[in-house]
């Protein structure tokens, strides 16, 4: 019986996720070895309903992060939810924003149509 190969890691790898009602954009990295999903609902607009579709990692590798994937410790497993704690039991990762790429994230958030003067 042929050996089966382990899936490449994904830790480290960036992406992209861009919202099909706003058209706004987030860029994620990778922290831990784990399942991302393909939509998410909008980071970028606070009231913005739509969902955000990923890039599936073909981006620039010059793309500075703003959110990345993360698997919890287990005192936040514990707080979850039981349908996010059972996406993390599945290996899921959770998202969370970069703190030290707030700024950037409020740049690219200030282009958006609409929201430069809020």
């Amino acid at each position: 019986m042929a050996e089966q190969q382990k899936p490449a890691s994904l830790v480290g790898r960036k992406n992209i996720y861009q919202c099909q009602e706003c058209l706004g954009i987030i860029a994620t990295v990778d922290r831990d070895a784990g399942t991302t999903p393909f939509m998410i609902g909008c980071q970028v607009r606070s009231g913005c309903r739509g969902r955000m579709q990923s890039a599936f990692y073909r981006v620039f590798d010059a793309i500075q992060p703003t959110f990345e994937w993360y698997k919890p410790d287990e005192v936040e497993i514990e707080k979850l939810d039981a349908g996010t704690r059972h996406h993390v039991d599945m290996g899921g990762l959770l998202l969370r924003r970069i703190p030290n790429n707030l700024a950037i994230a409020d740049a690219v958030k200030a282009t958006l149509p609409g929201e430069a003067a809020r």
